[in-house]
């Protein structure tokens, strides 16, 4: 899976968002989900400032918790999970794959024993997409109920 990500690059890396989403509502999600430095790369000014609020005020990660990243030149979002055990892994792929039916959106990923790498993207239209903010966000609270190890 080849990605670049905005930490590989001297340039701020911008958000795609697919036809038809609001750019404003992906980057504010998008800003709750990655560390602070790389949503000040993908947002700017007052966005950032706001999206950093709102993020100081619970919507955001944990500390200490893994964090997303923008990949794909701002079309992706990546994160890898890691649990104690291959079971532990598995029965998290399981819950994820469980919504992704529900939902009918499916992640790039792979797996290797007790950690798992997600990619979440929108092929058609191509872009980052609010389907792919909710599922990046879906993912984090089931690794937190299932312990992911840090």
């Amino acid at each position: 899976m080849s990605t670049s990500t905005a930490a590989a690059t001297s340039q701020p890396l911008e958000i795609q968002p697919s036809e038809g989403e609001n750019r404003v509502h992906l980057e504010n999600a998008v800003a709750q989900l990655i560390p602070k430095k790389q949503s000040d790369a993908a947002v700017d000014g007052e966005k950032a400032a706001a999206a950093a609020a709102a993020a100081e005020g619970g919507e955001g990660g944990e500390a200490g918790a893994a964090s997303w990243e923008l990949v794909d030149e701002g079309r992706g979002l990546q994160r890898t999970f890691r649990f104690r055990t291959f079971g532990a892994t598995w029965d998290f792929m399981t819950q994820i794959a469980t919504q992704c039916k529900k939902t009918r959106h499916h992640p790039e990923w792979s797996n290797v024993y007790n950690k798992t790498t997600i990619k979440w993207t929108t092929h058609r239209p191509l872009g980052l997409s609010s389907k792919d903010t909710e599922m990046a966000r879906f993912c984090d609270e089931v690794a937190r109920e299932r312990g992911e190890v840090f």
